[in-house]
């Protein structure tokens, strides 16, 4: 059993949240601007304003930080979030899995037959050694095909598909209308 530790982060929320505090802090600065000025707390708030602006990014940082466990044993794989299992499949569920590579932001897709979820997405920012051997793990465990592709903005991703799976399938599918062809159909008359 191998498991992997991932932290994703939000930026866009980061972004917008210091936005959003600094906008209401510097408002409130201008509101009172006169009454600080006239105090002589305005040598103050210039080095006050970078040092409070800093402590916000980094302690928002924190706040959008997200810490996912994925563990992937002889038989499965599950992903989990403060102790809490967001998603969980048999290896040999997995009809196929993408790993995309953009700049320094790794993304995982899982696609599966289970009925509980058959999606699943990871993205992290510089966890690339790590995805690396989550891919290398699970292509261990089954007949997967490498397939490598990439557009014209620089995105690069490899499509794993489960030979099994696939080939499953297309029997199941050659036989569907063999088995139909002998079952007679119920015809209603009026």
């Amino acid at each position: 059993m191998k498991s992997f530790k991932l932290k994703t982060f939000n930026k866009r929320a980061l972004v917008i949240s210091t936005l959003l505090i600094l906008t209401v802090f510097l408002s409130t600065i201008i509101y009172f601007s006169n009454t600080l000025i006239d105090n002589g707390i305005d040598s103050f708030l210039i080095i006050a304003i970078p040092v409070l602006v800093l402590s916000v990014v980094l302690l928002l940082k924190k706040a959008f930080v997200k810490t996912f466990t994925v563990t992937i044993s002889n038989t499965n794989l599950v992903a989990t979030h403060k102790g809490r299992v967001i998603y969980s499949t048999l290896l040999n569920e997995i009809v196929m899995f993408k790993y995309i590579r953009k700049e320094n932001i790794d993304t995982l897709l899982f696609f599966a037959t289970n009925n509980q979820q058959a999606t699943f997405s990871i993205e992290c920012v510089d966890q690339r050694k790590r995805f690396r051997k989550i891919v290398e793990t699970i292509n261990y465990t089954g007949n997967y095909t490498a397939n490598i592709q990439s557009d014209e903005i620089s995105t690069i991703w490899t499509d794993y598909i489960n030979k099994d799976i696939v080939a499953k399938e297309v029997v199941i599918r050659k036989k569907a209308p063999q088995y139909y062809r002998q079952v007679p159909l119920h015809q209603f008359s009026n």
